[in-house]
């Protein structure tokens, strides 16, 4: 990053919004997409509406949010902050717990067919449009955050050197 002279702050803005993006994306769903898959769900084998399911959950949100763009902000935006602290034992931590969601993550994946039994289609349709808002949400924090870091240690310190 100090190669192309990124701060952490731009670098956290956007991410911030990269994954605000990706969050109204998931809440707001695509009508044209939903109605073609409503169609090709009347003549589907379990096979196909595996897929469809694929298709809707996994392709849409599991994937950006376990190997898109934001997380990849993430892990670069802690590493960072942990080489800045100079602490092992933070680097250590970040390492650890990117080890544990990760198998989270397997273990929700594995679980999928299941999980689409117990709480139904519509169910999941109201899971996903709520864990879009919460993917919203954080891409906000990160954007209002880095914001906030610039003003303060960035612009303030210029303007109080110009009085």
């Amino acid at each position: 990053m100090h190669f192309f002279g990124i701060t952490l702050d731009a670098f956290r803005m956007a991410g911030g919004i990269l994954l605000l993006l990706m969050g109204i994306r998931i809440v707001t769903g695509n009508p044209v997409q939903a109605a073609h898959e409503m169609k090709e769900q009347v003549h589907m084998s379990s096979l196909g509406e595996a897929k469809s399911v694929y298709r809707q959950i996994v392709i849409p949100f599991a994937m950006p949010l376990l190997v898109g763009p934001g997380v990849i902000a993430n892990l670069i935006l802690y590493s960072t902050e942990s080489e800045r602290i100079g602490k092992t034992s933070l680097t250590l931590g970040l390492i650890g717990i990117t080890i544990g969601v990760g198998a989270l993550a397997f273990l929700i994946l594995l679980s999928g067919r299941f999980l689409q039994r117990l709480v139904g289609t519509i169910g999941l349709g109201i899971l996903t449009r709520i864990l879009g808002l919460l993917v919203a949400a954080i891409g906000m924090q990160f954007v209002v955050t880095g914001t906030s870091d610039v003003i303060i240690h960035t612009i303030a310190p210029e303007i109080l050197k110009g009085h």
